[in-house]
């Protein structure tokens, strides 16, 4: 993969992390129970932190594992909401 088409990629991902904060973000605030709440806070935390991980704040296998996770897993999660 050349540097352009990885750069392209990595802003996608970064992207899809977002779009699925700002959904656990707006369930968060409809939540009715504390449970809910508090799992959505969970959720947003670990999507900040796979985004600190992308924007380069981790080891190159860090970004690696958390790019790989959001194409495999999160990928699916996306085009189900969809």
């Amino acid at each position: 993969m050349d540097i352009v088409q990885q750069a392209i990629n990595y802003d996608v991902a970064i992207e899809m992390i977002a779009k699925l904060r700002s959904e656990a973000i707006r369930r968060k605030q409809t939540a009715t129970s504390e449970e809910d709440r508090q799992r959505y806070t969970q959720e947003i935390l670990v999507y900040n932190a796979d985004e600190s991980v992308l924007n380069g704040y981790g080891s190159d296998d860090a970004r690696t594992s958390v790019y790989d996770k959001v194409f495999r897993f999160y990928g699916p999660m996306i085009r189900n909401e969809l």
